[in-house]
């Protein structure tokens, strides 16, 4: 199975940690600007992010061997932190890479002003107006529309909304074919379709009533 699945990859506060018990020395003792350049040297791609085959291949290169030492067990849950781990996850569920889904879950968080680890419609309201009406001349965001979207993410209708769904429907709505106001004058647009044909509705019944 291939390793980046498997393993992940690291961040720079990681970096540090694994350098350390690799030479069995104390965090403490590690320059951290020396690290710097060499993480620089390590992520090639410049990521942000190390993987596995991206610190092997530094490893081997650097110590001039030809077969690393199986150091993967310096990749596992031991030195992640459990929201990374939840990144990860949501990554590898979504099919997405790391680096887009953390940058999702840190606007997660910005929007969690309890910290209960899930978002209520008041505060998933302030993203959409964010959005939607950032500025004093943008036109204001109706409660109905609000509440239309607010039923598109909390899918399964529990009231709150896991990063997990939100996740997948931030890429849907921010990183899909349309823009945001694009579904936002869509949803207006059906809604003003729907009051239209009801009130045609309405009209006719009545003219059909008063025959």
């Amino acid at each position: 199975e291939g390793s980046e699945e498997f393993l992940g990859s690291i961040s720079f506060s990681h970096f540090l940690p694994l350098i350390a018990r690799l030479m069995r020395q104390p965090v403490s003792v590690i320059d951290s600007s020396e690290m710097a350049k060499i993480w620089d040297l390590v992520d090639s791609r410049g990521s942000g992010r190390v993987t596995w085959d991206e610190f092997s291949t530094w490893y081997c290169k650097t110590f001039n061997v030809e077969q690393l030492t199986d150091f993967r067990d310096f990749f596992s849950d031991d030195i992640i932190p459990t929201k990374e781990k939840v990144v990860r996850e949501v990554a590898r569920n979504l099919g997405k890479d790391n680096v887009r889904i953390e940058k999702i879950f840190q606007e997660f968080n910005k929007l969690d002003d309890d910290g209960n680890g899930s978002l209520e419609f008041d505060e998933f309201e302030k993203l959409m107006i964010q959005h939607l009406s950032p500025n004093k001349d943008s036109p204001q965001v109706s409660k109905s529309v609000l509440q239309k979207f607010w039923i598109d993410v909390d899918a399964d209708g529990s009231g709150s909304v896991s990063f997990p769904e939100f996740a997948a429907w931030y890429l849907k709505f921010f990183h899909g074919d349309i823009s945001p106001m694009e579904h936002y004058y869509q949803m207006i647009g059906s809604g003003a379709r729907r009051a239209s044909m009801a009130h045609a509705l309405v009209g006719s019944s009545s003219k059909s009533g008063s025959r």
